[in-house]
């Protein structure tokens, strides 16, 4: 594992030095948009010679990002569902089958859990609308979108920031981490891309801190809440997000509303994430679980899953659940790119 964080790390530099080499130029001229200068809500933008800092926070934001993390997690599935239907019935095998059945239903929780988490925040950055947190005078060679309406250019993929979206994802992910793999990387893990959206100058400390807290509570809320709320959650977000962005298209009408697509991304992988659940269980297991909390469910939930029963059903399973989820990710991912594109001529 040390020598795997190790490559990781020089790996690292060596692309933040990359960056470095060609962005040698004095730091930006930004000043602060949220209440003057104070410490929760001003700009706390990298502004030394060379950018290190930027260079390296920017780098993992580039690989940690919230496709990122649902693409990882439908490659595992991919994974695990190929596996599971090779495992004989033999020895400890109801034991071994219950574990796996069990890895698969909290990956496809943990894949819920986040995309909720997305679509949650971009309904609290229409609806609180505090802007981010800089403003550059000069190009910034790290900023995502430039707005010249507003004759600066703001850092982030919008106007708004409260709260960071990436950091509520660390910090969904890093809790799952913290209940299921390491401690110190769950916890470390939010702190990491909490300080990487500061020192970019994306985010405030309040933005990020509120964004902590949201993930916190949304990974709180989902494992301990029935089942069935996952359903529930999905229709109240998708109706409360599609009237909040009306609302806030009425009332901006020359606002560039673009990362709306951002948030009908999220819709889809909430979707998404439903759809691997019945895809991937049968609807009897479904309906057995659909009463129970996340947290709450044991081994003894999966020992008696019915086609651990039928090995020639298990052992055909496998490529029917790969290319049905294949087939559904496919549907999914091209209804995002109708979105965008709609999204894109309709704000424009």
């Amino acid at each position: 594992m040390q020598k795997i964080v190790t490559i990781l790390l020089v790996v690292l530099s060596f692309f933040a030095l990359k960056v470095v080499a060609a962005n040698e130029s004095v730091g930006p001229q930004c000043n602060s948009t949220n209440n003057g200068s104070n410490f929760f809500n001003g700009c706390h933008i990298d502004s030394t010679k060379f950018l290190i800092p930027s260079a390296l926070s920017f780098q993992l934001i580039s690989w940690f990002t919230f496709p990122g993390v649902m693409i990882l997690c439908t490659a595992v599935l991919f994974v695990v569902s190929g596996v599971r239907p090779s495992l004989d019935l033999d020895g400890d095998s109801y034991e071994v089958n219950s574990k796996v059945d069990s890895f698969r239903l909290q990956t496809v929780f943990l894949m819920f859990r986040v995309s909720f988490g997305v679509t949650v925040t971009y309904i609290m950055k229409v609806l609180i609308e505090q802007d981010r947190p800089c403003w550059c005078v000069q190009p910034y060679p790290y900023t995502i979108t430039n707005l010249p309406g507003y004759g600066t250019i703001y850092i982030g993929d919008s106007r708004w920031g409260m709260a960071s979206s990436l950091t509520t994802v660390a910090t969904i992910v890093g809790a799952h981490f913290v209940h299921k793999v390491s401690m110190p990387i769950g916890g470390l893990l939010p702190l990491f891309v909490g300080a990487a959206k500061l020192t970019l100058g994306y985010n405030s400390v309040g933005q990020i801190l509120a964004a902590i807290g949201l993930g916190g509570f949304i990974h709180f809320w989902t494992i301990l809440t029935p089942t069935i709320f996952m359903f529930l959650n999905f229709t109240l977000s998708t109706v409360v997000g599609i009237i909040s962005f009306t609302i806030i298209r009425l009332r901006y009408p020359n606002e560039n509303l673009n990362f709306t697509s951002l948030f009908m991304q999220s819709v889809i992988w909430q979707l998404f994430s439903m759809l691997c659940l019945l895809a991937l269980f049968e609807w009897s297991f479904v309906k057995s679980i659909l009463g129970k909390a996340a947290h709450n469910l044991e081994m003894s939930d999966f020992q008696y899953y019915m086609p651990i029963n039928q090995i020639s059903h298990r052992k055909s399973s496998g490529k029917q659940l790969v290319g049905y989820i294949t087939l559904v990710f496919v549907l999914l991912v091209s209804c995002g790119v109708v979105v965008d594109v709609w999204v894109t001529k309709k704000w424009d």
